[in-house]
């Protein structure tokens, strides 16, 4: 039995040196860099989908992708395995208080970019999303908002306050707002999948 190490950043001198006389091999992601050391083996961290993909992102990754464009929230487990090649892990309490914790960084962080720029809808936006994961949708809302009044052309804003409006049973303005995104961008799935969840939750 072999051992394997991903390591984060560069790689020090005394690493490979310790890697190379214990024969651990180096694990990397190979789009990024090769191996520090050479073995007969490979071993590599490929993202990819499927449930085989077992990478655990620390928070920055983690951030950048709960703030990426075409996240979709909210999504079953199944969901997120097979179309966006996640690995779920469910948290502990003390993770979920870390998860937090971050998501309350992000907010301090992106309302001291809106100090230096008030106009900047993308700040509020993201400031939404973070109180959404919160599960203070009162507040989540209110910043999707200021980010539509900013820009009267950002779709993802609209598809957001869309999500938390259907998740808490508003379909009728949930189904303006998936309708104007589709306005935005007719071609969007998503929005034409939650749309119509609307309308059949309207017609139920």
């Amino acid at each position: 039995m072999g051992l394997a190490w991903e390591v984060r950043g560069k790689v020090a001198d005394g690493t490979v040196k310790l890697m190379r006389d214990m024969g651990i091999i180096h694990c990397t992601d190979i789009s990024k860099e090769m191996p520090a050391v050479d073995s007969d083996i490979m071993y590599t961290r490929l993202f990819g989908h499927g449930e085989h993909n077992l990478y655990q992102f620390d928070d920055v990754e983690l951030l950048e992708i709960v703030l990426e464009e075409d996240t979709v929230f909210p999504a079953t487990k199944s969901e997120l395995i097979e179309k966006q090649g996640w690995k779920l892990f469910d948290l502990t309490e003390n993770e979920h208080f870390h998860a937090r914790l971050l998501l309350e960084r992000a907010i301090s962080n992106y309302k001291e970019a809106i100090k230096s720029d008030p106009t900047c809808a993308d700040a509020y936006m993201n400031i939404g999303i973070c109180y959404d994961h919160l599960g203070d949708y009162s507040s989540a809302n209110d910043f999707y908002d200021k980010a539509i009044d900013l820009d009267k052309n950002y779709g993802l804003a609209y598809y957001n306050k869309g999500v938390l409006l259907l998740e808490n049973g508003d379909y009728r303005l949930a189904l303006e707002c998936f309708t104007k995104m589709l306005e935005i961008d007719p071609t969007n799935e998503n929005a034409k999948c939650n749309a119509q969840v609307s309308i059949q939750a309207l017609e139920f």
